[in-house]
């Protein structure tokens, strides 16, 4: 959505939000929400502070980074931006890198690519003979959190 530059005006760029709104029914110590890296360059508003601003006020302390996947071992170059958001102070440090695009002196692994990730897997089952898939019907967390809190 971001990448259309509809941001915001879209449903989809405003997921946050009912994200956020759910934090605030849940009430956990600590939330890890992630999102696409082209959030924070979002010309039509500033999402980043709207998000750390909604944490605040309802009590959390939040930080945010952007991640590439592959640096952490899974095959695929996705930029991500990770929040971590916590109930008081926010300790939290992100890790560091496990993996690496090339040859290096830390001798860090390399990029896994996904032909390596499958390359131990038997070959697939015929998939025809499998049950059909189940349809589930959401519940909405609202619901659930005047139900059940």
């Amino acid at each position: 959505v971001a990448g259309k530059q509809k941001a915001t005006t879209d449903p989809l760029g405003q997921l946050y939000r009912d994200y956020i709104e759910h934090v605030a029914i849940l009430d956990p110590e600590i939330v890890i929400m992630e999102n696409v890296y082209g959030l924070k360059q979002v010309k039509s508003s500033n999402v980043l502070q709207e998000i750390e601003t909604a944490f605040s006020e309802i009590g959390y302390e939040v930080m945010h980074k952007e991640l590439l996947a592959a640096d952490y071992g899974t095959p695929q170059l996705r930029r991500r931006l990770i929040f971590v958001a916590t109930k008081g102070s926010n300790g939290f440090v992100f890790p560091e890198p496990t993996h690496c695009v090339e040859e290096n002196i830390f001798g860090m692994p390399l990029y896994n690519g996904a032909g390596n990730s499958f390359a131990h897997l038997s070959e697939p089952r015929d998939m025809t003979k499998l049950p059909k898939k189940m349809e589930l019907t959401p519940i909405p967390l609202r619901v659930i959190g005047e139900t059940h809190l």
